[in-house]
Order: structure tokens, then sequence, then C-alpha cells
């Protein structure tokens, strides 16, 4: 994994689950599709793909919403919501389990929250900050959430060991007894230790790693996941750097308990797979050229192909998605041939155009048609596309204010107004991504309607804290602050 791949997640990366305190609007009723557009119809969801960033425990008037898979990418606003004092943190709610079931098949209209009684969650270490601490993630555990269930990936920065929980409600969890392989990273870890001997450290610093999840995503009967260590202090940031560029490892499981690590060939990147029920698909290479991998179980990967468009002088493409109606490719296609100043794609006078591309099997594609897209300069004509669900895909080309939706990858529905999904540079996919139903949040939860329209969620009950990181799963939309405090937040429809 490089650092431009990073850079890459910055802006294109899947959802996430991380959520800051700001306050905002709810969806905006400008996005729907426009009258020249033919809506598909008929949506649901996909697997989530979420990491977190630190948090700061401070007052805040609001829940936060999903930052993109990337750590470090700017967090965007949720949804108004209590706050526990900043003298003393609120006990642990009591009392019996709440009664929860599959999430409701109808149309979503809102979302009732219930704090889960503690004494049930997963056993997360304690933080030890020390200085130049950079914070684990949310007190040392990730949550994620799929079709079949919930994972939280806890981690212990003393033991340097990585526990996965695994919950089919969000309720009652049960540890894994065999836990995540992680050995590719003892040599980093035996040099981030020489580097704090030779500085005269302490032993604290042994613990100032925190595991992140790069990528998250569910497959047709395999979850894959991608992570890395952050650590830092004095002397050794640079090579802390070390611990993000192991990209050609990834860990499969088929019940989130049990995780398998893969050794990813073709020049496939485990934190830019992506996964729905039509299978994994990855942009790598075959020698010296480029080419698409599709996979069933993330585990064997076949050879499939890139369109002849991508290999046109001035074109590109990024990385494709999956989902329930196959594959998705987005690129820039060179439209006019301009001055070149000095070779590079960015300082010419050449005018681009965003294009999408949609397969069924990774071998054969079909350029979409697109209403609205501009003709521009290259990195404003950078296109890219996001999964809100297994059935829903939305698109965004980087220099235009529009977005376009699709149930089917092939037509697309124009959606006119400001940006919602992806918000703007750097901020990534305003988004939890679901298997069957997917969540979008502009002040507040959205969803899809069956007409592409997004539809704002009304929420009641005991909102989650400002901090928490989100999993949408079979029982509804999961909240956990610090790994320690769960809210369950169940849909209604109407």
């Amino acid at each position: 994994m490089t650092g431009s791949n990073r850079g890459r997640r910055a802006l294109f990366g899947i959802a996430a689950v991380s959520l800051i305190a700001l306050s905002g609007a709810a969806c905006t009723a400008a996005m729907s599709p426009s009258p020249e557009a033919s809506a598909p119809s008929a949506i649901a969801t996909a697997a989530a793909s979420p990491s977190g960033s630190a948090e700061t425990f401070t007052p805040s008037p609001a829940i936060d919403t999903p930052a993109p898979t990337d750590t470090g990418a700017r967090e965007t606003p949720l949804s108004p919501t209590p706050f526990p004092p900043a003298s003393a943190t609120p006990p642990l709610p009591t009392g019996p389990l709440p009664s929860v079931g599959p999430i409701d098949a109808g149309l979503w209209t809102g979302i009732k929250w219930i704090a889960v009684p503690g004494g049930h969650s997963p056993a997360v270490p304690p933080v030890n900050p020390v200085e130049y601490w950079p914070g684990p993630v949310h007190g040392n555990s990730v949550l994620q959430g799929w079709s079949g269930g919930y994972v939280e990936f806890v981690w212990n920065p003393h033991t340097r060991t990585l526990n996965p929980w695994a919950s089919a409600d969000g309720l009652e969890w049960k540890s894994s007894s065999n836990l995540v392989n992680t050995s590719q990273w003892k040599a980093f870890f035996k040099r981030y230790d020489d580097d704090n001997a030779a500085a005269g450290l302490g032993p604290a610093y042994h613990d100032a790693c925190a595991f992140r999840v790069d990528n998250f995503q569910e497959g047709p009967a395999t979850l894959l996941m991608a992570g890395y260590v952050d650590c830092t202090g004095p002397g050794i940031c640079l090579r802390a750097f070390d611990s993000w560029t192991r990209g050609d490892t990834a860990w499969t499981s088929q019940d989130g308990l049990t995780w398998t690590q893969e050794t990813l060939s073709h020049g496939i990147d485990g934190g830019l797979i992506s996964g729905g029920s039509s299978g994994f698909v990855a942009r790598g290479s075959e020698g010296l050229k480029a080419t698409i991998w599709t996979s069933q179980d993330g585990r064997n990967w076949l050879q499939g192909a890139l369109p002849a468009a991508a290999y046109a002088a001035g074109s590109s493409v990024r990385d494709p998605i999956s989902f329930g109606g196959g594959f998705v490719l987005p690129g820039e296609v060179m439209v006019k041939k301009g001055t070149v100043e000095d070779g590079c794609p960015g300082s010419n006078s050449n005018q681009y155009q965003g294009g999408l591309w949609w397969s069924q099997d990774g071998k054969t594609w079909t350029r979409d048609s697109l209403t609205g897209v501009n003709s521009t300069s290259y990195y404003d004509a950078m296109m890219s596309v996001v999964r809100i669900d297994d059935h829903t895909v939305v698109a965004k080309q980087y220099g235009s204010t529009s977005e376009w939706a699709s149930s089917d990858g092939k037509t697309w529905a124009l959606l006119k107004g400001r940006p919602v999904v992806f918000p703007g540079y750097g901020s990534g996919p305003n988004i939890v991504v679901g298997h069957d139903r997917g969540l979008v949040f502009d002040g507040g939860p959205c969803a899809f309607d069956d007409s592409l329209t997004l539809v704002p969620l009304k929420q009641t009950g005991d909102l989650p804290w400002s901090g928490s990181q989100y999993g949408l799963g079979p029982t509804g939309l999961l909240a956990s602050y610090e790994g320690a405090r769960f809210w369950i937040g169940v849909p209604a429809a109407g």
C-alpha cells in the first residue's frame, strides 16, 4: 500500500463508522432524480467498510457522521444527541437486554435508539495515554456490521494481539478462541521498540500502537478485512509509516469470529478490494499490465480485464466496486487533445470526461451513459463510485456538484443539488454501508427510497454519544462508544 493509495482512499474511500459532533440539516429534497434521468427501481443494502479516528471527550450537541475508511479524513455531522457531562461519566445502564428482531423490510422512516445495559459487551483494554500518543481508535476497538451480525475487533496494545468478538444481534457477544494472525507486523514492532530504546524512552511507548481497520467487505459467503497498526513517538514517526505499507495482507472469515490470513498477489491491495453479492473485485496487475481480478471468497482470484478505453492515450481507471448488479469501474477519458505543458495529466489543456463502465463478470465492460457529465480538466474529471448497499451505488465527478445513483450499475439517475454522499474534498463518502440497506448522513441519517430519493429518518429514544462508532447489521444500526457502551438503533418503517 503506498501513500498515494492512502490519499486515494481519503478522497474516494468507502464508508466508515466514526462520527463527530456537528449539527446540520437533514437530507435535502433537492436530492432527487432529474426529469431527464430515468431512475432505476428498488434498493436495499451492502457490506460495511468502516474505520474511525480518535475522538476527544468533550461536550457536544450532536452525534457524528461516518468518516471515510481512511483515518485522518474530515468527519461530518450526523444528528443532535445528548452527551455525558464533562465532569463525570454516567454509569452504565442496568436491567435486562432489550428484545430486538430482524430489520423491518419496508421503507424506513425513522430510527428508535435503545441504550444497551452494561455487562454484555466485549472486554476492551483501557487506554494508556503517553506523550505524543495518537490515541487508539475508540478505546482499542473497532466496530463493524454485516448481514450476519456485528464484529468488534479488540486490540490489546500491551500484548499486541487482536481478538475478534461477534454478535448476531448487537446485544449478546462471544469472543473467539483464535486471535487474528498479525505475525506480519513482528519485524515492524521490533524496529519500533529498538527506536524507542535508542531514544531512551520508557516502556510505556511499547503500548502506544493502535489497530485500525482499513477495509471491511462482505462477499457472497465470506467477510474480508484489511487493517494496519498506527504507532507514534519521538524519532519513530517515519518508521511507523511502514505499518501502513502492508497492503498485500488481508484476512477472511465466514462468521466474524475465526479469521484466516491471506497473502494477496497480482498487485492487489487489500485496502482497496470491494465486496458484494457478485463477489470481490480489485484492480491489480499481471506482469507489467494493469488488469482486474475477481474472487468469490477473497482467497482464490481469477483474472478479468480492463475496458479498451483504459489503455487509450490520456485515459485512466480507478478502483472498481462490487454490488448485486455486478461490477462498476470509474475512470476518465480524454475527449479533446490540447497543448501538453510538461507531460503531466494535470498540467495541460486536454479535456477529459468522467466515465463509468459496467460488467457482470469483470471481463467484458460496457460504458454507461451519464446525463450532465462535464468535459473538463483531468483532475476535475476524476470519477469515483461508492456502494451504499448491495442494490444502490452512487457516483461523482470530482469537479461537479452532481451525483448519480443507480440500482443496476448501468442506468444512472442524476441527483441534483449540493453533494451529499460525497460532501467535499478529502472527506470521503458520508455513509454507513449495510447489506440490505445503507444510510447516508447529511445532518441526520437518510435512506434511499425506491425512486432513489434520499429520505431523512426521524430519530427518537436514547441517542448515542458523540464519538461513537456505527455498524449496520441485521437488527439495526449499532453504536459503540469506546467499545464499552452500546446503543441499538431499530429502524421503523411506515
